[in-house]
């Protein structure tokens, strides 16, 4: 390389680098995302889409991220919560807020056991005191957040169901 293309090359290089870990600062914890697919793989007019997401704490046992690479379009059914190894702490919480700040499942994902698989439904409060289960509309990028998960390096995986229509 020539003296002028390395000095491009280092620019460049250093700027990847700034950039990656500007990236890495916001976020606590990874997530392993799979590809979305049809909750029945052998039925093409399903409109039920799966989102499964693998989750590890950082070192000091946090997670949260914004999760920007899909979107949550359509009707939101429900959410599982698989403990991994090591296990989380028992009554970790999961939080998914859509894009104005709103929790889609209304607290269902709190308290989550470090054992046992568990469903949630979204949850909503239609006078501020009776609890009304059921779908809920999602339009565009969500974010998640755990807390009290506790163990350094715990696992979880996270699927979200939705309704993604005709």
């Amino acid at each position: 390389m020539k003296g002028s293309e390395m000095k491009i090359y280092r620019i460049f290089s250093v700027l990847i680098l700034i950039l990656f870990i500007s990236t890495q600062a916001f976020a606590a914890g990874t997530m392993i995302e799979a590809t979305p697919r049809q909750f029945n793989e052998y039925e093409s007019s399903s409109n039920i889409w799966m989102y499964k997401l693998t989750c590890t704490a950082d070192g000091a046992g946090n997670f949260s991220l914004q999760w920007t690479s899909n979107r949550l379009n359509g009707y939101v059914l429900g959410a599982s919560t698989d403990p991994g190894v090591p296990i989380p702490a028992n009554g970790y919480d999961i939080i998914i807020r859509d894009w104005v700040g709103y929790d889609l499942f209304g607290g269902t994902l709190l308290n989550r056991s470090s054992t046992e698989s568990e469903y949630a439904q979204p949850r909503t409060f239609n006078d501020g005191t009776d609890r009304v289960y059921g779908p809920i509309q999602s339009i565009g990028r969500v974010s998640i957040s755990v807390s009290n998960i506790v163990n350094a390096n715990a696992t979880f995986i996270l699927t979200i169901y939705v309704d993604r229509g005709p």
